[in-house]
């Protein structure tokens, strides 16, 4: 089976910090494993997941560089809304897609999409195993 791997997403140089947090949030822990690679790239990696997202700092806006958002299914979906909504993310309703979902503002500009449950990804085609 294919996946994704990883995302490398253009962030806001002097919000690294609030970034980092965001992700960690999202159970993402920077790594210097890969940093002698691209030693201006901080490297998130999930674990469990399998899954890491690479912070690219750019004086550019979401808009220049054409990212809208980002979507993850999250494990513990009330828990992960309420520790963003502590430390202050902006957490927007959305409407509700196989389960509740959410939009956070990260601090560059982006969204990230949280799911609670992985929908097809196209309404009303069969998934796995349905005819």
């Amino acid at each position: 089976m294919n996946r994704l791997h990883h995302v490398t997403v253009e962030v806001d140089r002097g919000k690294i910090a609030e970034e980092k947090l965001l992700w960690g949030l999202l159970g993402y822990g920077e790594t210097n494993a890969l940093a002698r690679n691209r030693p201006k790239i901080h490297w998130l990696i999930n674990l469990e997941e399998g899954m890491a997202v690479h912070l690219h700092p750019t004086d550019r806006t979401p808009a220049e560089y054409g990212l809208f958002h980002l979507a993850f299914v999250v494990t513990d979906f009330d828990r992960t809304v309420r520790q963003l909504e502590s430390f202050d993310f902006p957490v927007e309703e959305a409407m509700d897609w196989h389960g509740p979902r959410r939009y956070v503002r990260a601090p560059s500009g982006y969204y990230v999409e949280l799911l609670s449950a992985s929908p097809s990804i196209v309404a009303g085609m069969p998934t796995e195993g349905e005819s």
